[in-house]
Formats: C-alpha cells, structure tokens, sequence
C-alpha cells in the first residue's frame, strides 16, 4: 500500500512539474505533509492537496513568487483548481517588499492563467523605506493575471495609506509596476490617527469556524 502511496505521488508531482513547464514556472517546491488523493470523475476533484507550498522563480533563479493554501481541490474538466485559505506573497524586480494577498477563497482558472480570489480579500504592501507607507487594499473579490501581474475587481474596493482612504467601486493595478487607479465613485478621506492605528499591524482577515 505504501509503494502504491509513493508511486501516486511521484506521478502527481510530475504533473506539477509538467504544469510549471508550461505556465513558464521555473521552479516549484512542495510542502511536507501533503495528502492526496486521485479520483476519476469529472463531477469530483482529481486530485486533493492539503498544505500546499508553491515557490516561483524568475531565470536568475531569485523568487517572484511563493503560494500557500490550506486545500487544493483540482477538476481535470476546464482545469479549475479551487483553493481553501490561499495566501499569495507576489515580488517586484525592484527592491520594494513584496505584496502580501490574501483571501478565504479562490480559484485558479485555466491552470494558473487567471487566479480568481473572494470573501475577505486583503492586498498589503509594507513600507519600503522609512518615509515612504505601506499600502493595504480591501475588497471581496479579485481576478489576477500571474503573467501580467494585473489584479482587476467590477467590486466595491478600500485603499489606505498613511491615514488617508480611498473607496470607490472598481480597481485595475498593476503589482509589478506599482500603479492603481479605482474605476468609479472615488471618495476620499483623511484621518492621520487612523494611520496610527493602522501601522502597527496589517489588517488580517476573519477565519472561518
């Protein structure tokens, strides 16, 4: 049973392997403590992953990337990958700390072309130099580009930084290149205490029962 065991395993991280291939991921890593399984049905999971651990390096072999998730449920029909707990720490080429993101659900969409991430989606970026402010992001729902480093959401968003607030409804950014604009019904606020506040931690998001 445990030659089975091993064997489904080394077939399943070959097919990670072939995935990162083709996406352009130039290295992966798993965390220990995997559990998988395989099922041959197209209306359940093909494969289940718990404590998932993804690393992604550019050429040069330096790290643009790391992803975690408490589950991974893949469906073999349109090559969906649903995820429990993702947590995404996306790094600029520039020398800026990198963007923390961070939701209770979401979905990789047509192998990882498009990452899909809802309830309680939180975007944070520390402060880069000691005069310059981190930069934190809320919204229910997002839509990533990993090839782009885009990230788009039609929803409702809240942007703070140093005291000040920003809502509107709609966001475009580009996480690479450090721009945002929100789409439409910008309202703005300013409160230097709320900074104060908010500075000492990074707002989490709720965990589920």
């Amino acid at each position: 049973m445990q030659h089975h065991a091993n064997k489904r395993t080394i077939i399943w991280l070959t097919v990670l392997v072939l995935l990162a291939i083709f996406s352009s991921w130039l290295a992966l890593s798993i965390s220990k403590g995997l559990v998988i399984k395989q099922v041959r049905n197209d209306a359940l999971p093909n494969q289940v992953i718990q404590q998932a651990e993804v690393w992604q390096m550019d050429k040069t072999g330096k790290v643009n990337l790391h992803f975690t998730a408490q589950r991974l449920q893949h469906y073999t029909k349109n090559n969906i990958t649903f995820m429990q707990q993702p947590h995404f720490l996306v790094y600029s080429k520039k020398q800026q700390p990198p963007w923390d993101i961070t939701a209770n659900q979401g979905k990789a969409i047509n192998g990882t072309k498009h990452i899909q991430l809802w309830d309680n989606v939180v975007i944070h970026q520390n402060a880069a130099k000691p005069k310059s402010h981190a930069t934190t992001i809320l919204t229910e729902e997002i839509m990533l580009t990993p090839s782009t480093h885009i990230a788009e959401t039609k929803k409702p968003v809240t942007i703070m930084q140093h005291g000040a607030t920003l809502k509107g409804v709609g966001l475009k950014a580009n996480l690479q290149k450090h721009w945002l604009r929100i789409l439409s019904h910008v309202k703005a606020y300013y409160n230097p205490s709320d900074f104060n506040k908010a500075a000492k931690s990074k707002p989490t998001r709720q965990k589920q029962p």
